[in-house]
């Protein structure tokens, strides 16, 4: 069995030219190629506006008729986590996200009522077969979801 983890922004190209065989990802509008496992739903914060989150928190303010106007935007999260613990400024990350990071000497402060989510799920092409160590790997991914989710009603 062979594992590669890929930190990429558009999963779409790597699922096609069969670099990868299934990817975890914010889904996106249905794409009639691909099947979709649905893991779970997260309130949406901000992004870079590089990213798919960030998008579509800019389009939410949007319709409430107002612009983020970001004094600094960074592609990677180590760093914008760096700027806000040097006091550069502050940011809106995913609950998911912040709990992945080291969050020493950050100020964390929830926000009430959040009203965008956004659905994670892992996506692979429907005419492609998968293997037994990436349905295996998909399956231990599920379980994990599942068990977290547990935790987290119970916390």
């Amino acid at each position: 069995m062979h594992l590669k983890l890929l930190g990429v922004e558009d999963v779409v190209e790597y699922l096609v030219s069969g670099e990868a065989d299934f990817a975890v990802t914010i889904l996106q509008e249905e794409d009639e190629r691909f099947a979709v496992i649905p893991l779970y739903q997260e309130p949406v914060v901000m992004f870079p506006e590089t990213h798919r989150c960030r998008q579509l928190v800019d389009a939410a303010c949007a319709i409430k008729g107002f612009t983020l106007h970001p004094h600094i935007e960074t592609t990677t999260i180590d760093s914008l986590l760096q700027l806000v613990r040097s006091g550069a400024g502050v940011t809106i990350l995913s609950k998911t996200l912040l709990e992945m990071y080291d969050l020493e000497k950050l100020c964390l402060l929830p926000l009430r009522n959040p009203s965008l989510t956004r659905k994670v799920g892992i996506v692979y092409l429907k005419d492609k077969y998968l293997g037994a160590a990436a349905r295996e790997f998909i399956t231990l991914i599920q379980e994990r979801v599942q068990t977290l989710k547990k935790i987290q009603v119970q916390g």
